[in-house]
């Protein structure tokens, strides 16, 4: 949207976005300048007899004036109007660039091309013009007209400046947010066939098309960039990711250890291959290439917080405390370092230390989270009064804000069970917030813990109907039909379509296994609960595992599967149920 903001008197500044957000270029507070230009040209003689130039000046002047002041009406048509009589008697572009960037936000097309035409006229080696008519030509849908417009906007731009910076990578910027995504494709599926031997604009092409899921061409275009320049980071880690979203997740991270192995003093390329063994859940491997980079280089920052990220996802809290610590020292990522090790001290139930190293964060990304997180810990200690005052001396400045502390208030109550005050805060919450789908969800959550069974269907409807593909609602009725009701079949139908939206989350499998139970198919659901359970070793998961198993008559298996969740979590409300209820 474009931002319109009126300073002084007749002042438009037309910061235009409108183009899918590509032009950045903000007009300065011109308006006072062309008019003060058009007053003082214009001669009043004696007799109000004015000359021809004179005139055409009066008219411009009373254009922009007409035009500021339908600006401000917002009448957006009527400005448009003015501004295209005064483009036809200005010679100064700085109206033609305001008209262009008026008929944009007024999405008149035709206007803007042609003002935009008049501006080249006026201004012909200016590149800019240039940009917003290949644009402008996309949403006309003339392939022909916008492949040339880019052609001579990128002839200028080097013409000015032959080293332009990351000139491909704001092409395809410019036109990959364009909604008429097919004819920005082949307007841009002509441009780069001529460069196959730039490896700028083939990594840029590579990008494009791959998140147009266009995976062979972006295959080949990356490729023929590695080819160009093997010791190139980005390009390798390009690649790898091309490749996991085509599956070939092995091939991937095959083809990034033999770049390093290649060039093992490449640093970049050994972190980027790290990163993917990380996103791979191969920590074990990730961590042998950040220890190598760390030997080279014992203090780097990021080096140091992606050792202790990765000893906390194997909860490896004591080491993971003296990498944070370690990074501390650096004076780099001091607010991370007191998150994380505030949640490391909560972990260990060292909740004075927790709330100490959360307390040191005074501002920044984190600050919201370390307030809330010590409202939690406070109700862990046993004082709930005092958590919930906490947790409102943080003033709510945007409704995101304000619906969190509900939720926060919410999970201390439920954490305390008091259940029914923890509904009275969310439904208070949505008086204030109505159908808020976070606040929804999280009332049902708290109707289900006090067998309010209606309540919890009617608001996972009520999500559902605002979007129906809210995985999590799906999944929440879907499973709480399964588990508590005998509409098994109707269960089954949304746990189906939240699998089909989301297939590897462990929760949704966990569901269609349990589903899949109550429908009496227990090979079935044995193969999703294993599945569900390979994804996160979940107590809960264990429990339902172990009894389908016992059911069907693998009792030895269905121990087995009990004793490894009391082995995970021996507090589990799910598992506690299923071993009484099985007298085990």
């Amino acid at each position: 949207m474009i931002r319109v903001v009126y300073t002084g008197l007749l002042c438009l500044v037309w910061s235009s976005s409108s183009m899918g957000g590509i032009f950045t270029h903000h007009v300065g507070s011109i308006m006072p300048q062309i008019l003060a230009s058009s007053l003082n040209q214009v001669t009043i003689q004696k007799k109000s007899k004015l000359s021809v130039k004179d005139r055409h000046k009066a008219d411009l002047m009373f254009y922009l004036m007409a035009a500021e002041i339908a600006g401000r009406k917002r009448k957006f048509k009527q400005a448009m109007f003015y501004y295209m009589k005064a483009i036809v008697i200005s010679d100064d572009p700085r109206v033609t660039e305001q008209a262009v960037r008026l008929a944009l936000y007024a999405k008149d097309n035709a206007a803007a091309i042609t003002a935009s035409k008049r501006w080249i006229k006026l201004e012909p080696n200016n590149a800019e013009p240039h940009r917003y008519r290949a644009m402008l030509f996309v949403r006309t849908k003339q392939i022909d007209n916008s492949f040339k417009q880019l052609k001579q906007y990128v002839s200028l731009l080097k013409k000015k400046n032959p080293k332009v910076k990351n000139l491909y990578r704001n092409i395809v910027a410019m036109y990959a947010q364009e909604s008429n995504s097919a004819i920005a494709y082949q307007v841009m599926k002509r441009f780069f066939k001529v460069l196959e031997k730039n490896a700028d604009a083939m990594y840029a092409w590579a990008h494009y098309t791959s998140r147009l899921k266009k995976y062979k061409q972006a295959l080949s275009a990356i490729n023929k960039v590695r080819a160009i320049r093997p010791k190139w980071a980005e390009a390798s880690m390009l690649y790898a990711h091309i490749q996991i979203a085509q599956g070939h997740k092995a091939e991937a991270i095959k083809g990034m250890q033999r770049v390093v192995e290649a060039y093992p003093k490449q640093r970049n390329l050994r972190i980027n291959y790290a990163r993917l063994l990380s996103e791979a859940r191969q920590y074990k491997k990730a961590r042998e290439q950040f220890n190598i980079l760390l030997a080279n280089k014992p203090k780097d920052p990021n080096i140091l917080y992606a050792l202790a990220l990765l000893a906390l996802e194997n909860k490896q809290f004591k080491e993971a405390e003296e990498f944070l610590k370690q990074m501390l020292k650096t004076g780099a990522r001091q607010v991370e370092g007191h998150y994380y090790l505030g949640l490391i001290a909560e972990e260990r139930k060292r909740y004075d230390a927790a709330i100490a190293w959360l307390s040191k964060i005074k501002n920044g990304n984190r600050f919201v989270d370390a307030h809330l997180r010590i409202a939690s810990i406070m109700s862990k200690k046993g004082d709930i009064e005092a958590a919930r005052r906490f947790l409102y001396q943080l003033t709510p400045r945007t409704k995101r804000l304000e619906v969190r502390l509900y939720l926060s208030e919410a999970e201390i109550l439920q954490r305390a069970k008091r259940f029914k005050d923890a509904l009275d805060v969310i439904s208070n919450a949505l008086s204030a917030n109505a159908d808020h789908s976070d606040l929804l969800y999280a009332r049902a959550m708290m109707a289900e813990k006090i067998n309010r069974l209606d309540m919890v269907e009617r608001d996972l409807k009520a999500i559902l109907k605002k979007n129906p593909k809210h995985t999590q609602a799906l999944n929440a009725l879907g499973y709480t039909l399964a588990d508590r009701t005998r509409r098994y079949k109707e269960a089954h139908g949304y746990i189906k379509r939240a699998m089909k939206l989301a297939p590897n989350q462990a929760a949704i499998i966990d569901s269609m296994g349990w589903v899949q139970y109550r429908l009496g198919n227990y090979k079935q659901s044995i193969k999703h609960l294993k599945n569900a359970f390979k994804i996160d070793n979940n107590a809960e998961i264990a429990a339902h595992l172990g009894e389908v198993l016992w059911v069907s008559g693998s009792r030895n298996a269905a121990r087995k599967a009990w004793e490894e969740a009391r082995r995970i979590d021996k507090d589990n409300v799910v598992l506690r149920d299923t071993l009484k209820r099985f007298q085990q």
